[in-house]
């Protein structure tokens, strides 16, 4: 089969394991203030930071000052997310710091993760951001980098392997309707023209049904032991990435 996607729905497919991007953007906003007050400034960070995020908040300790500043929540009492700056510049709205997210187990409406903990570094100026990080999540080791210039991303990479299927559907909101490990790995250094170092692909493994539970959910009865395995490839066209597989079943 052929699918045509844009790099917005690409990156959506590794948004998973990159779930840390949209909390440090949220963060950083906050950590500028001097110190005019943190107690003060609290509520209102609270309230923005729900906003952005669509989950509950709450502000564990800020402390703003002139050289580092610092910012530690809890989103829906189980995620713990740390944000550091070490550099900032109010008169061009730049920032340098790092990140730090942890849980045991974090559920929100049909969304689940378990034992994520990953740290890593950002760097943010108007219409520019660049992050990286690496540690565990999906139930194996992430690393990833990612940077985006005037909302276009201009250098992507992610390497996942022998991640866990059903943890990255039932993080994305669906069912765990199949078990069985996935890898994926992602290196697009120029998204305007380094076409010799840029790859992506996505290998599926041999993954069964839960029988038991596709039957519950769609009155369905699977042939024992059915299963998918595969490999998508992705290649880059100027802006856009085609993804091109093979899945057996």
């Amino acid at each position: 089969f052929y699918y045509n996607y844009s790099m917005n729905k690409l990156l959506k497919i590794k948004a998973s394991t990159i779930l840390v991007l949209l909390l440090i953007i949220v963060g950083l906003y906050f950590l500028a203030f001097g110190p005019i007050g943190s107690t003060i400034l609290e509520p209102y960070v609270k309230e923005e930071l729900e906003e952005k995020i669509g989950m509950p908040v709450e502000i564990n300790a800020l402390d703003l000052a002139y050289g580092t500043s610092s910012l530690q929540f809890s989103i829906n009492k189980q995620a713990q997310v740390s944000l550091e700056i070490s550099e900032y510049d109010l008169s061009n709205d730049s920032y340098v710091g790092k990140y730090h997210i942890k849980t045991d187990k974090f559920t929100y409406k049909n969304k689940k993760l378990n034992n994520a903990d990953i740290k890593g570094n950002f760097k943010y100026l108007p219409e520019d951001l660049y992050i990286d990080g690496n540690g565990t999540a999906l139930s194996t080791n992430v690393d990833y980098r990612l940077k985006i210039l005037d909302d276009l991303p201009q250098q992507i990479l992610l390497d996942m392997k022998e991640a866990e299927l059903s943890e990255l559907l039932e993080l994305i909101g669906h069912h765990a309707i199949v078990e069985g490990k996935i890898d994926v790995e992602i290196n697009i250094p120029d998204m305007g023209g380094d076409r010799e170092h840029t790859y992506g692909y996505i290998d599926l493994k041999k993954s069964y049904f839960n029988s038991k539970l596709v039957k519950e959910l769609y009155e369905y009865t699977l042939p024992d032991k059915s299963y998918l395995q595969g490999r998508i490839d992705g290649n880059l066209e100027g802006e856009t990435v085609s993804l091109v597989g093979d899945v057996q079943s």
